[in-house]
């Protein structure tokens, strides 16, 4: 029974997670602040969790940045 639970709640985490984080990446890309960002999301997500997904997109970002800077030189 417990491992349903934990199934049913990885599930729900993952479908917010793409639900929103293509949101939040969408507006950071337009220039809005997380509060702003969070402000236009259709359901309630932490100013905690906006900031970790725009970290985590920066880096994939800088990441993808070098890595085509190394393939020119």
């Amino acid at each position: 029974m417990e491992d349903g639970k934990y199934f049913r709640e990885a599930l729900a985490s993952f479908a917010a997670d793409a639900a929103y984080v293509r949101a939040v990446k969408h507006l950071h890309d337009n220039g809005l602040t997380p509060k702003e960002i969070q402000k236009n999301l259709l359901y309630p997500v932490s100013i905690e969790k906006i900031q970790k997904v725009i970290g985590q997109y920066e880096a994939e970002k800088n990441s993808i940045i070098k890595e085509k800077e190394n393939h020119k030189e």
